[in-house]
């Protein structure tokens, strides 16, 4: 092999490694733009999937709120207004609430010394008509005391009702057990756990139809009292010496008839002082006379 011949293979080899090198060299390119793609691709796609996310999480609150109950409120108030016609009042107030569906309960109507009327009154109405109502009571007179309260009862609703439902399950499976009961024995024992289940549910559903009745319908204790009359500020009275005079004559004669009265009295008893006195004498000579023997 001559010298020229060793010459082109190690130009030829230093070709080659040159090629692969560069070929290397732009896969490694090709790779790091495709990763950065693939990157880019993945921040795309998280990108896109955030709102889909977010509406599933909305999604499933609304499912939440879906499945827990509406709130049982129990709503009262108590109103004290001041008018100067409590019977018209009354009146207006008791066809409030038949238009508002509701009823008037008790009523009661009194009169002070002065002659002042008071009229207490309670009436039931809607809980979806409460607050008008109560804006409705507000042009009636001055307000003198208004407190309203309000009474979350769902937790005891929700347990009541669910305590019923399991009940009434129980009360099922009983029966069933009743029917394939063999002995007298096991029926009477069936029939007396029947019978404590039943009169638990019928407590249950009372309380839960007197919860649902105090939650459907509002309770307004109103006490409707007169405005007072505006005294003057002069007496009514004014001073009279003809007045003054026969009031003091009448008192002297008063005075004149109680020392008569007196007299009478005494003159009528005289004969009893004198009978005494005579008595507490004899009995005081004796005592001296044994003192002096």
């Amino acid at each position: 092999m001559t010298a020229k011949h060793l010459i082109t293979l190690f130009l030829v080899a230093l070709l080659t490694g040159c090629g692969s090198s560069v070929s290397d060299m732009q896969a490694a390119s090709e790779a790091a733009v495709y990763s950065q793609d693939a990157e880019r691709g993945a921040v795309t796609q998280l990108a896109a999937r955030r709102p889909a996310a977010t509406a599933g999480s909305l999604l499933a609150l609304a499912s939440l709120s879906a499945v827990q109950p509406d709130r049982h409120l129990i709503k009262n108030a108590v109103v004290t207004i001041e008018t100067d016609d409590p019977e018209t009042a009354a009146a207006t107030i008791t066809n409030t609430a038949t238009d508002a569906g509701g009823y008037t309960g008790d009523l009661h109507e009194s009169t002070d010394t002065l002659g002042r009327r008071t009229i207490t009154m309670a009436i039931r109405i809607p809980s979806h008509r409460f607050d008008n109502v109560i804006l409705d009571l507000t042009t009636l007179g001055k307000i003198l005391h208004k407190q309203i309260t309000t009474q979350d009862v769902t937790e005891e609703f929700v347990d009541t009702e669910a305590r019923s439902r399991n009940l009434k399950a129980s009360e099922e499976r009983i029966i069933e057990h009743l029917g394939r009961a063999g002995t007298l024995d096991d029926i009477l024992s069936v029939e007396r756990e029947l019978t404590r289940v039943r009169q638990q549910i019928e407590q249950l559903d009372g309380r839960l139809r007197f919860l649902s009745d105090r939650v459907a319908y509002s309770t307004l204790d109103i006490t409707l009292r007169e405005t007072p009359a505006v005294e003057p500020l002069l007496p009514a009275q004014t001073y009279s010496p003809g007045q003054t005079f026969s009031e003091a004559t009448r008192a002297l004669a008063g005075l004149a008839q109680r020392c008569v009265v007196v007299l009478i009295w005494l003159g009528v008893w005289t004969p009893v002082w004198i009978a005494a006195a005579l008595i507490a004498f004899t009995v005081r000579r004796r005592i001296t006379r044994r003192a002096t023997a």
